[in-house]
């Protein structure tokens, strides 16, 4: 006979006693989505914090040694009632025992673990777990019975939250990043390792004039040069952060999976940090920028170049920005997320750092054009964008306004609208960017004469680049950029 399921849950755990009922879902109603996070197997087991965690993870157990099999399931669903229905089956194929629990979930992650008691006369072989959520369908696990002592493997053990924070917060940091005329940009967050190097996002580092970290204790530092980076894979390696006694450990690039439990951290600098939950739900592989995760964020919104581990405290990864350079506003980064379905997760591995490597000046690199330039006079803008026809009349028209366009429209449309706060004038360029910071379309200079409260369009008309992908559109003046858009060129 299987004894009593138990619930495993995000910061709480409860043991119910249920008999098996009809689910609870209207006739005709279609199932909430629900997505297998993990499934584990253990011989032993305690709560900590509120979750249940297992001594050591293993599939395999001896009649005579071990007194009973605990299998865990994690879900990613819907909050609400549930009927949760675990069927055991023999090695002979036969059905065993069934328990059923109903459960009301108060947030998406929610689990259950169920135990099936061992005895020296019990059959050997595969033993079988099926689960269902409502009816559908919610994974199934197998486990080995054998009549020979079971070696116990020495495996990694899950952290509590607490330790988790603890870790993380040791070695996250707030990136403060400042504009011209010293206005505060939104942060961005790092994570320090040896030698007081901060990796990021280098998304963080893009459209800046200067970076500060700021550690858990408050104290700022200021980052001033770049020892390594790679715009591709969009991650950084700042020089100037603090100093530590031990750096966090490294995830195994093969241990990492999806359905993997995650965690980042998030913060401010007037000292508070906030641990954060994920879950890792894809991937996407670039020939050219090589394998990113895609993380489903369940609590908090994921802050570029944060740290984010497993559940064991060991670094997966970074989060990452967005492709196109320059897009650091909160508002460009949700949209990509939008289309990427998720939050990127550059993995750990993809940032090589060689020891030695000398440091250059973030100055010298935005002077060469290796970093994108800041905006600067933004508030003399009213509002800028991309159409299909502009017409001008009596009255100036724009048509089909959009951010994408396809290479058979073979020409597209940038306006910018100005309204000045103190009269502007100088040469005015528009210039088109792509993912590599590479100049590929750019106008000719006019000249720019606006008076102070005087509302006056500028358009440009340019041909639609050959090569799909997302570029930057910047309008300068004397070279410096005071509006920025992005374009999307579907083949």
């Amino acid at each position: 006979m299987v004894r009593a399921s138990h619930l495993l849950l995000v910061g709480s755990l409860a043991c119910i006693h249920a008999p098996i009922t009809a689910a609870q879902v209207p006739a005709g109603a279609s199932p909430a989505p629900l997505h297998v996070l993990k499934i584990s197997a253990g011989p032993a087991g305690k709560e900590a914090d509120g979750q249940f965690l297992l001594s050591e993870e293993r599939a395999i157990f001896g009649r005579d040694q071990d007194r009973e099999a605990i299998v865990m399931f994690e879900w990613d669903g819907v909050p609400g009632p549930h009927k949760l229905v675990a069927q055991w089956r023999s090695p002979d194929g036969s059905l065993g025992s069934t328990s059923a629990i109903e459960y009301v979930a108060k947030a998406r992650r929610f689990g259950a673990y169920w135990r099936l008691p061992i005895s020296p006369a019990m059959p050997v072989g595969t033993w079988s777990i099926e689960t269902t959520v409502d009816g559908q369908p919610a994974g199934r696990f197998t486990i080995e019975i054998r009549g020979e002592p079971v070696v116990s493997a020495l495996v990694k053990r899950p952290l509590a939250q607490a330790d988790l924070f603890e870790r993380l917060n040791k070695t996250f940091v707030v990136i403060e990043r400042t504009g011209p005329r010293g206005r505060a940009l939104e942060a961005a967050a790092g994570f320090v390792a040896a030698a007081g190097r901060v990796y990021t996002s280098l998304a963080a580092v893009d459209a800046t004039e200067a970076l500060h970290a700021v550690s858990a204790d408050g104290k700022r530092y200021p980052l001033t040069s770049l020892q390594a980076w790679n715009r591709r894979q969009d991650w950084a390696v700042l020089i100037g952060g603090p100093v530590l006694d031990a750096s966090t450990p490294a995830a195994a690039a093969d241990a990492v999976k999806v359905g993997d439990r995650l965690f980042s951290m998030e913060g401010g600098s007037g000292g508070g940090r906030v641990l954060t939950d994920a879950n890792l739900t894809g991937q996407n592989d670039s020939p050219l920028a090589g394998r990113r995760f895609i993380a489903t964020i369940l609590t908090g919104s994921g802050t570029v170049g944060a740290p984010v581990s497993n559940e064991y405290g060991e670094i997966v990864g970074i989060i990452g920005g967005f492709s196109a350079p320059g897009a650091t506003r909160l508002m460009d980064i949700l949209h990509a997320r939008a289309e990427m379905k998720g939050v990127s997760v550059i993995p750990l591995n993809l940032l090589r750092v060689v020891p030695d490597a000398s440091a250059e000046a973030l100055s010298a690199m935005f002077q060469r054009g290796d970093l994108v330039l800041p905006l600067s006079g933004d508030e003399h803008v009213v509002s800028g964008g991309f159409a299909k026809v502009i017409t001008r009349t009596q009255v100036v028209q724009l048509s089909d306004q959009r951010e994408q366009f396809s290479k058979e429209d073979k020409t597209f449309v940038t306006y910018v609208n100005w309204n000045p706060q103190e009269r502007l004038r100088g040469q005015v360029t528009l210039r088109v960017s792509d993912v590599e910071n590479r100049t590929v379309l750019e106008s000719k200079p006019g000249k720019l004469d606006v008076r102070k409260g005087q509302q006056i369009l500028s358009s440009w008309t340019l041909p639609v680049p050959p090569n799909a992908g997302v570029y930057r559109v910047d309008a300068l003046i004397d070279g410096k950029p005071i509006w920025r858009g992005f374009v999307r060129i579907t083949p």
